[in-house]
């Protein structure tokens, strides 16, 4: 058995999955995958259609996903952008605004993704540190003075881990 962390899933079976029966014998140990089964119904309808699933290129852009959604939520459809999951989304928009010379603040501990991604590029971030023994309470006045040294700020609100909110005012 092999224990794959974030990630690491491909590295075991292959990026071309030329070593897919592998699968059996890891532990998923990555937060971000679906630790449950999907929906009985859900896999039912794939298994009705995997013929013509097989064969058949996915939409490109997603816009009929874009229009529902816009429709449903009174959205412009240009305010909106789809994808794989909110990792899928912050690397989407990360990679192309910054570069190995962005400055960043982060908040730490906050939700690992970012810092991840932060590091895959390069950059070394300016970590607003939380810490258990304040209750990981957010020291605003920090965060305000490293902000004047950073060309983003990236905070998640509540928090996670922590769920601490920072407020409004």
């Amino acid at each position: 058995m092999k224990v794959a962390d974030h990630g690491d899933s491909f590295r075991y079976i292959g990026y071309d999955f030329r070593d897919i029966d592998k699968v059996k014998k890891i532990i998923n140990a990555d937060v971000l995958d679906a630790w449950y089964d999907p929906s009985p119904k859900v896999v039912k309808k794939i298994k009705d259609h995997v013929p013509w699933i097989v064969r058949t290129a996915p939409p490109i852009h997603g816009k009929g996903l874009v229009s529902a959604i816009s429709k449903v939520r009174h959205i412009p459809e240009e305010n909106i952008v789809i994808g794989g999951g909110s990792s899928d989304l912050i690397y989407l928009s990360l990679c192309h605004l910054l570069d190995r010379n962005s400055r960043i603040a982060i908040l730490d501990t906050m939700y690992g993704e970012y810092f991840h991604l932060i590091t895959q590029l390069g950059i070394k971030p300016i970590h607003n540190f939380q810490h258990k023994e304040s209750g990981f309470v957010t020291d605003h006045e920090k965060i305000i003075e490293n902000s004047q040294k950073s060309d983003m700020v990236i905070l998640v609100n509540p928090n996670n881990p922590t769920s601490q909110l920072i407020k409004k005012d």
